[in-house]
């Protein structure tokens, strides 16, 4: 029987804590934090504001955010889900277009990856994994350093740290002593990530790009991602593609299915490495949603939607992006405040100075525009604002181009942390 294609692109319902991996998705959204982003034609936007710590089951608790999603939504995409908000989803009788919750966050686990991507010939680093204690530092022994200790889990490089020493590791694994983590050696090289689709038959990847990885003027933490650089070639990308097939694959094995990310390191001798795997939507998606409006394609939320809609789809042959982001995290011990920064669309001169022209709709910014989005609040290195553009944004040694480097000054500036 032939694959078939979805007659016409699916609109879900998009819940999150923000809106904007829903940004040019062709979907409506319920989020904690609208950004000042304006609904239009593509979709609704409804804020629903929570205290403490905002998150897709606090939003799928309530019963008005319920009641809308019984009475408009075709099906449910939940930013993060869990068990928990996949059971609330069920609950409203509609379906849910997402992996299983318990599959992700096992693949995730960078123990389990780290034990299983070998049988899965997935080329990664020489490392060690298990509870953090005497036992894992005899065993880390023969490591070469400088080394790399992750935390299992952990967001944007928060868990995540370099260490230079023996000594310095030591120090790591006394202080997280009984958690479970990853201690590998460190590879110097090019970060570069790949977006893809795991579909139930079939899987496609995105073109790979560079990842802004570690600036200190976007991130407090040094392996931290902070964005994405569409506008230049991504080094050894023949060999990089080849790398993140070989992931698609062990994740479809491993029954997981819909949008992934996968992050590899490409070394100065033009090896590639895998260092980690994120099954799930991924900081990139509205980068690929403004790519494929720009072509007129469905966006990455409707094919990822329509994986779940119809195991028989047929998905597009290849995934190509020409929008980059840079990514602003907060670099306060404190909460950030209100900023003095308005969410937009404009444009951003040759002395790296973004000029807003207007409000920033739903459909995302224009080709030509550039949007800055900015967050009401945010917890220290979390994400604060995020920028949208075509072109390039990093050097060839991976650190900001003069003209990016003044801009990040610059909305720092406005964010009131200079």
């Amino acid at each position: 029987m032939p694959a078939r294609r979805p007659a016409a692109e699916p609109r879900p319902v998009f819940v999150g804590t923000d809106v904007v991996p829903a940004l040019a998705g062709n979907v409506s959204v319920i989020c904690a934090d609208g950004c000042e982003v304006e609904a239009d034609g593509s979709g609704s936007i409804t804020v629903e504001p929570l205290g403490g710590v905002p998150s897709a089951v606090a939003l799928l608790e309530r019963p008005a955010v319920q009641r809308r999603i019984r009475r408009e939504a075709e099906a449910v995409i939940v930013w993060k889900p869990s068990v928990r908000s996949e059971d609330l989803v069920r609950e409203c009788g509609v379906p849910v277009a997402n992996a299983r919750p318990a599959i992700a966050r096992r693949l995730e686990n960078k123990v389990y990856f780290a034990r299983s991507a070998p049988d899965a010939w997935l080329p990664v680093p020489r490392m060690v994994a298990g509870e953090a204690g005497p036992a894992l530092l005899e065993e880390a022994g023969p490591l070469r350093a400088p080394y790399v200790f992750q935390l299992a889990r952990g967001f944007s490089g928060q868990h995540t740290h370099r260490a230079a020493t023996p000594a310095e590791l030591t120090a790591l694994v006394t202080a997280y002593r009984g958690r479970l983590c990853r201690i590998a050696e460190f590879i110097a090289g090019d970060p570069v990530t790949v977006t893809g689709i795991v579909g139930e038959r079939e899987v496609v990847l995105g073109a790979p790009c560079r990842q802004a990885t570690g600036i200190a003027a976007c991130t407090p933490y040094p392996l931290g991602s902070c964005g994405n650089d569409f506008g230049q070639p991504a080094p050894a990308a023949n060999a990089v593609r080849s790398v993140a097939a070989r992931v698609a694959a062990w994740l479809q094995r491993e029954g997981h299915r819909g949008v992934y990310g996968a992050d590899m390191v490409v070394a100065p001798d033009g090896e590639v490495w895998c260092l980690e795997v994120n099954p799930r939507l991924v900081a990139s998606v509205p980068l690929w949603n403004l790519a494929a409006r720009d072509r007129g394609e469905p966006s990455m939320l409707g094919w990822h939607r329509a994986v779940f809609a119809d195991p028989a789809v047929a998905l597009p042959a290849r995934l190509e992006c020409h929008w980059s982001q840079l990514i602003l995290h907060n670099l306060r011990a404190a909460s950030q405040q209100p900023p003095r920064l308005q969410t937009g669309v404009g444009r951003i001169d040759d002395e790296g100075r973004f000029h807003r022209t207007g409000p920033l709709r739903l459909l995302g910014p224009a080709p030509g525009e550039a949007a800055l989005i900015v967050r009401q609040r945010a917890s220290r290195g979390h994400e604060v604002a995020r920028v949208l553009f075509e072109g390039p944004c990093l050097e060839p040694d991976g650190q900001l181009l003069p003209r990016m480097a003044a801009l990040v000054a610059d909305l720092r500036d406005g964010l009131g942390e200079r």
